[in-house]
């Protein structure tokens, strides 16, 4: 460790010093680490695989692809998601109306009519949030396997 860094640890009672991001949210942080540390290694040659791949090693990869897709929708602050399309669309056309990000809470009686209009459904989200899921538990599931 550097000599500074163990001043600073030091100084904060053993607590290693963290950019404030990593100490109100940590999982995006993580996230991000793990999404690149997957990338890392799945762009190398898969040797090897859980038994629960034998007979199709392939689908190994496409297993590590989904636990990467779900750390970069973390770590990324949820692009996918179908509200945060659906309220970028609306905010795209009040701005496009007149309606500036500032004037929002002037003109909120427009703003929330044009938000009523074609919300995402229940289904959508709870099918991107299945996939998010999907690709969390993958993860947890062959932790202890991600070795080459």
């Amino acid at each position: 460790m550097h000599p500074r860094k163990k001043q600073i640890v030091k100084a904060q009672g053993g607590i290693p010093a963290y950019p404030a991001r990593f100490r109100y949210e940590p999982f995006t942080v993580f996230a991000t680490f793990l999404a690149d540390g997957l990338r890392v290694f799945r762009k190398g040659p898969l040797h090897s695989h859980p038994i629960d791949f034998e007979g199709h090693a392939e689908d190994w990869g496409k297993a590590i692809d989904k636990m990467i897709w779900s750390f970069d929708q973390i770590a990324n602050e949820y692009p996918d998601h179908p509200y945060t399309a659906f309220f970028e669309k609306r905010w795209k056309e009040a701005e496009a109306n007149g309606i500036s990000l500032m004037q929002v809470y002037k003109d909120r009686v427009k703003f929330d009519k044009m938000l009523e209009e074609k919300k995402p459904t229940d289904e959508a989200t709870t099918a991107y949030t299945d996939r998010v899921q999907e690709g969390l538990d993958l993860f947890a599931k062959y932790f202890q396997d991600l070795w080459d």
